[in-house]
């Protein structure tokens, strides 16, 4: 029987052994895959914050041409000094005024004198 005990020890340390081989290579595969998230998370993270930027750089873009086609005719907007023209002209008037609105927060009840 002690021969039968020392075999089944001996298995018993070989499946063991395998099974702690396996377990090691799995974390390390599991390592490898962390790794290679935390590296497409930080690029799309630098991605989303250089988006970040380049919408704040529109949108001020978008405020500042707003704030010239405010003045008016001696503005630089040709939409809003030949908005009274053309049906398209006060069209894309309208859209301005809406989209400064959008970034204002206002709203223009007075939509139907606010047309010509």
């Amino acid at each position: 029987m002690s021969s039968n005990a020392g075999d089944e020890s001996a298995r018993e340390l070989h499946l063991t052994t395998a099974a702690l081989k396996d377990a090691r290579a799995r974390i390390r595969q599991l390592e490898f895959e962390m790794g290679k998230l935390r590296r497409e998370l930080g690029a799309a993270q630098a991605a989303r914050d250089l988006a970040g930027v380049h919408v704040s750089a529109m949108l001020k873009d978008l405020r500042e041409a707003i704030a010239a086609s405010r003045q008016g005719p001696q503005g630089s907007s040709p939409v809003t000094q030949n908005a009274g023209k053309s049906p398209q002209l006060r069209s894309c008037a309208w859209i301005r005024r809406g989209l400064e609105s959008a970034l204002t927060g206002r709203v223009n009840t007075n939509r139907a004198s606010s047309n010509t």
